[in-house]
């Protein structure tokens, strides 16, 4: 076993924690938006589905008034399109949207969120967005997601996260999760 804290292995770890460190520095430089909040917690009721979370960082644009959340990550970057299909980060913006933090005006507008990677060098030190929701649309993905978790059967679906997923020994889908008389 290694012991992180002593020692070549912690050296690295400053030195990556330095290097991220910087990277945020120079991006937050030259951000034009004004920082609102730092892990401000939401919450928005959506049916039987309570959503609750929070955003690494709430900024607004000092010339609209408009809000945009950036969302910190330290693991491999995503396209263009996987940041406009990103739950996370509609998540957020449903939470700009629809009053779930308290200390927000009740008509606050979304510019949009972005993800902010730090770890992994990149062409451009900038967040990789997704455009404004549209909160009705958000809402309904959330309540039928709600839904389906609360059925008595839950549908099984091939996609990107089988590979990781826990319960792949379980899934019908799966060959690890078949049953032996199939």
């Amino acid at each position: 076993m290694v012991d992180q804290n002593v020692g070549w292995f912690k050296a690295e770890q400053l030195k990556e924690a330095t290097r991220m460190l910087k990277r945020f520095f120079d991006w937050h430089s030259n951000n034009p938006r004004d920082l609102v909040f730092v892990e401000q917690a939401f919450e928005v009721q959506c049916g039987r589905a309570v959503l609750r979370g929070s955003v690494d960082r709430l900024e607004r644009d000092p010339i609209t008034g408009n809000y945009f959340v950036v969302d910190l990550k330290t693991g491999a970057t995503v396209t263009a399109q996987d940041a406009q299909e990103h739950k996370q980060l509609a998540a957020y913006q449903l939470g700009v949207l629809a009053g779930g933090f308290k200390d927000l005006p009740p008509d606050a507008i979304s510019d949009g969120a972005g993800l902010l990677f730090l770890a992994k060098e990149t062409k451009k030190n900038e967040t990789i967005d997704q455009a404004p929701i549209d909160v009705e649309t958000v809402i309904a993905e959330v309540k039928a997601a709600a839904d389906g978790m609360a059925a008595a059967t839950f549908t099984a679906i091939i996609n990107k996260r089988c590979r990781t997923c826990a319960v792949s020994a379980l899934c019908p889908l799966q060959a690890e999760g078949r049953s032996v008389i199939d």
